[in-house]
């Protein structure tokens, strides 16, 4: 009897651990709930591509048509490198949202609209001509309901409304033209803002007919205009977490004179997408929109929140795991370390942290390091990123090697991922 207890015991205890091991690797799962995009569910050819957009374009057709190839070729290979996914929680929510919007604008029934989600972690949403659009992950996290997303997704289907798309491939062929002309380069650029505003306005038109609060829509543009702040603020302790009984944290490795020393021996392989912005101020978008506000009558139904929620949800559940493969470095950690940070227990989040840890080490130690990790960005400063970012430039290879190792063995539960990480760890540490 006392045998059969004694059974039972162990194995429901093996059963509880079996489960406590599957809640924690859950992410791992449902990042196989993604499919990805080929480029014939949405163009047939390239083709067919260029004769749908040549007509409209006013440039040589042999510029023009080299142009769309290579638009062509970038959307392929998006798609390709899965930087953009499918996936039937997404779709189905930003489909209800469109939909939404359709119903109330019956000039818009005839219209397709795929939305398609983009891994790169910035707040925005894009046309790209040709029905397809693109949303981003930081989308989610800035705004606060559905109101405010529908006006960004109404201000991107205005974008299509208005054939931007035209402007864009012109765009492309004159900015060859007059690089180095200043006046003329400022005047595109001037253009560009002035796209943004008509798509606003367009944008702001249709959002208007759900008779959705207007105040949304210019609260979901200064959300925009802190975008960074929010997005990079996550809840980490870089010190907290990398600070260890055998290897305590080192104060210089987030000293900022440290970090600036050490950038110069790095040469970084990242543009400064932020020199030339191409929206307008978004103080001068949410006045233009305040003034369009005054002729109309403000509304206050009930602000829903029900898809905007379930795309956080599933957000914060897979994220981490579709950019597991991410060349970004400093971002795969961030991620990792705020999981790890809410739950130690987070096996799959021990696993990047520490896997991240000995690629760092290794691009280090071969002089790529910038290859992986941009320099620091200035819209993001003072956030738990940029700390994060100053302690990675700060720490040398050798450093690296020991944080890792000290994280591998500061973990009470190891899958076998993390025992083969930790032995790679000892070995480097000999």
């Amino acid at each position: 009897m006392r045998n059969k207890i004694l059974f039972i015991t162990v194995f429901v205890a093996s059963i509880l651990f079996t489960s406590t091991l599957a809640a924690q690797n859950i992410d791992t799962e449902n990042c196989e709930k993604t499919q990805s995009i080929h480029i014939d569910d949405l163009v047939i050819s390239s083709d067919i591509f260029i004769q749908n957009n040549l007509s409209s374009i006013n440039a040589p057709e042999r510029k023009v048509k080299k142009v769309l190839l290579k638009n062509y070729n970038f959307l392929k290979s998006t798609f390709f490198k899965k930087d953009v996914i499918k996936n039937n929680v997404v779709e189905k929510e930003l489909n209800a949202i469109v939909n939404t919007i359709i119903e109330a604008n019956p000039k818009l029934q005839y219209q397709k609209f795929n939305m398609l989600y983009a891994l790169n972690y910035e707040a925005n949403a894009t046309s790209l001509g040709n029905n397809i659009f693109f949303v981003y992950p930081g989308l989610f996290e800035i705004l606060e309901n559905d109101e405010q997303l529908t006006f960004v997704l109404c201000h991107e289907i205005a974008h299509q409304l208005l054939n931007h798309f035209q402007y864009s491939i012109e765009e492309q062929i004159n900015l060859k033209k007059i690089t180095l002309n200043k006046r003329k380069t400022l005047n595109l650029y001037r253009n560009k803002r002035e796209l943004e505003l008509n798509a606003d306005a367009l944008g702001f038109e249709l959002y208007s007919n759900l008779n959705y609060p207007k105040s949304e829509a210019i609260k979901a543009l200064k959300n925009l205009k802190n975008s960074d702040s929010i997005l990079y603020s996550k809840t980490i302790d870089v010190k907290a977490q990398f600070h260890f009984k055998n290897y305590p944290f080192k104060p210089f490795w987030l000293n900022e004179k440290e970090q600036f020393l050490k950038l110069k021996k790095y040469t970084s392989n990242y543009r400064n997408l932020d020199s030339l912005r191409t929206h307008p101020n978004i103080d001068v978008r949410v006045n233009a929109l305040n003034e369009k506000n005054k002729t109309e009558q403000e509304t206050n139904p009930k602000i829903t929140k029900n898809h905007l929620n379930k795309l956080k949800t599933w957000q914060e559940a897979n994220y981490l795991c579709l950019i597991k493969n991410n060349y970004r470095y400093d971002l795969l950690l961030f991620f990792a370390l705020e999981k790890h940070y809410k739950n130690p227990k987070n096996i799959f989040a021990a696993e990047v942290i520490a896997n991240t840890l000995l690629k760092i080490y290794k691009a280090k130690k071969e002089k790529q390091f910038s290859k992986y990790i941009p320099p620091p960005n200035a819209f993001a400063a003072n956030t738990s990123f940029s700390k994060l970012k100053m302690f990675l430039k700060n720490t040398e290879a050798r450093e690296i090697r020991k944080i890792g190792l000290s994280f591998c063995n500061s973990l009470t539960t190891k899958s076998d991922t993390l025992i083969k990480i930790q032995k790679k760890f000892k070995h480097l540490n000999r």
